[in-house]
């Protein structure tokens, strides 16, 4: 008994090993496979093709090879990289409120970017405009302007002098700027809309009156002294002023207030001047381009911070002054 014992559980090993075999021969005929051996001396891989050892198998023993297959990863080595819908959402919702904190920020100082680049360039095309004006028709002074006064509220007389004055500093500079169209004293289509003070006051509304080309709309214009000697600080400059000039650097989009998208210059006897420098007594950065003061005039007072400091903190910060901070940092 013993013996035949024996000789059955040889059979039984054979009959497994035919079995396993014929299984190799199976995969091999039905598709190419390449498997690494282990790993020879110094590092080398040898590659053989139609090779599976029985390990493999086993961990295959669920899995259909597709025809012309030409790997096979372990499924249990595979499943470990995956993440759980929880995981996934967690991610997801950290992203989304990180991203709900930081896109206000970024979009608040892109646009401040964006006010600060086209008010240096109104700044340095006026200035431009008004010195080959000069060369053209003469000093400031000896343009034949006149002014009709500067009460709270004017009457018709005064109304039509000021606008015929408008008229006649823009024919003069025109020529010298790419402007798209303008509203004359006898042209008045453009459309009125309200205006705000740096605090969010409304109060009155603006007047279109020369739209430039890329965007900028000219929103009053003022003749105070038709003889270039208005005096609004100590500088040469701020003794001789002629009249002031208001700029909405994006037209009629939001938030039409004086010192976020409209400002305030002087053309003077020298050139055009951004309001509110150093040197200013009328509109003082301190007042009239502070976050915390309250006046319907506040923001007429921030252009000349803006192109002198490059940046315009003022929006965020109260304590800021020429002889102190020049930023929030």
């Amino acid at each position: 008994m013993g013996l035949n014992f024996y000789w059955n559980k040889k059979v039984v090993k054979c009959i497994g090993a035919w079995r396993q075999r014929n299984e190799v021969a199976r995969l091999r005929n039905k598709c190419v496979m390449t498997c690494y051996l282990c790993p020879r001396p110094f590092g080398e891989r040898v590659r053989e093709r139609g090779y599976l050892g029985a390990s493999h198998i086993n961990r295959l023993a669920a899995f259909t090879l597709a025809e012309g297959a030409t790997h096979v990863a372990s499924w249990n080595n595979s499943r470990k990289i995956a993440f759980t819908l929880a995981e996934v959402l967690i991610t997801l919702g950290i992203i989304g409120i990180v991203a709900a904190m930081t896109m206000p920020v970024l979009i608040q100082k892109t646009k401040e970017k964006e006010t600060i680049s086209k008010l240096k360039k109104f700044n340095s095309v006026m200035n431009q405009a008004f010195t080959i004006a000069k060369v053209q028709n003469g000093e400031v002074e000896d343009w034949g302007l006149q002014v009709a006064g500067q009460t709270a509220d004017p009457d018709e007389n005064q109304q039509a002098i000021n606008k015929q004055m408008t008229d006649k500093v823009w024919d003069i500079l025109s020529p010298n700027l790419k402007i798209t169209s303008r509203c004359t004293a006898t042209k008045g289509d453009c459309v009125q809309y309200d205006r705000y003070s740096l605090d969010g006051t409304k109060f009155n509304y603006f007047e279109p009156m020369v739209i430039f080309a890329d965007g900028s709309v000219i929103v009053g214009t003022t003749v105070f002294n038709a003889t270039c000697n208005g005096v609004r600080g100590t500088s040469e400059n701020l003794k001789h002023i002629c009249g002031e000039v208001f700029v909405d650097i994006n037209g009629s989009k939001p938030p039409n207030a004086t010192g976020k998208d409209v400002f305030i210059f002087y053309f003077t006897k020298y050139g055009v001047l951004p309001a509110g420098t150093k040197d200013e007594t009328v509109f003082t950065m301190d007042k009239y381009c502070n976050k915390g003061e309250t006046n319907i005039l506040n923001g007429y007072g921030c252009a000349a911070w803006i192109i002198y400091n490059e940046n315009m903190d003022y929006l965020h910060c109260d304590d800021l002054s020429w002889d102190g901070k020049k930023s929030c940092k």
